[in-house]
């Protein structure tokens, strides 16, 4: 009956992806059991990530909103690289596409936690 199990789950979620969760010495079963393990700790953990990140993002915003006395201190020359430039603009048209306001609340809202994490990272 395992065999069945793991058998039928091999092809949709593919050996290769499964192998990665194989530890020395493990079965079948065990690998997959540590998949749906990490699944379920992935779940537990998305809560707190998410405080994290809405943590971080309104801390930087508030920090640079007083550094460089706006609001928008993403829209002043040469504060942000071009790529992320590119991040706000992509934020303000799906503002504009769901006709909600353009405010720094919103734009900031609307970018990802990848955005705030690679304001750190050096060009």
């Amino acid at each position: 009956m395992a065999s069945t199990f793991v058998a039928g789950l091999q092809a949709p979620i593919s050996r290769v992806r499964l192998e990665s969760y194989r530890s020395p010495g493990d079965t079948d079963l065990e690998t997959i059991v540590n998949y749906l393990f990490n699944i379920e700790l992935s779940e537990a953990l998305y809560p707190s990530l998410h405080a994290v990140e809405v943590s971080l993002r309104n801390s930087i915003h508030s920090a640079a909103s007083s550094h460089y006395r706006s609001e928008f201190w993403f829209d002043q020359a040469g504060v942000i690289l071009p790529a992320q430039e590119n991040k706000i603009r992509e934020a303000r048209n799906e503002l504009e596409k769901f006709g909600k306001p353009q405010t720094a609340g919103r734009i900031i809202a609307a970018l990802s936690f990848g955005f705030w994490v690679n304001l750190f990272n050096r060009p």
